[in-house]
């Protein structure tokens, strides 16, 4: 990154503004790493399951990164518990009637 004498992470233009410690779904901001060449400004973020990356302030606004992947995993793991229900008594799993049979 061209160093500018310009603090990074401090306000530098009307299109640019200090995200440090603010929250978007489950991210929080860390510190700001460089303004691209389309003029998108990339910044450390920290996913609320610890992992650390870097990602476009557009892409968290927008709602496009909401995670680091983590949620998504979740959902999954949460839905496939569903699917893969257990008879009580028996322990046999449930088939669900499929209306595509």
């Amino acid at each position: 990154m061209e160093n500018t004498g310009k603090v990074p992470g401090k306000r530098h233009s009307k299109n640019f503004s200090d995200l440090t410690g603010q929250r978007f779904h489950r991210l929080t901001f860390l510190e700001f790493v460089e303004k691209t060449e389309g003029g998108n400004a990339r910044w450390k973020v920290r996913c609320d399951c610890g992992v650390e990356f870097v990602v476009t302030a557009a892409n968290v606004k927008s709602g496009c990164t909401r995670s680091c992947g983590c949620y998504r995993i979740e959902q999954v793991r949460i839905r496939n518990q569903k699917r893969k229900r257990r008879h009580e008594s028996t322990g046999k799993q449930v088939q669900k009637d499929s209306p595509h049979r």
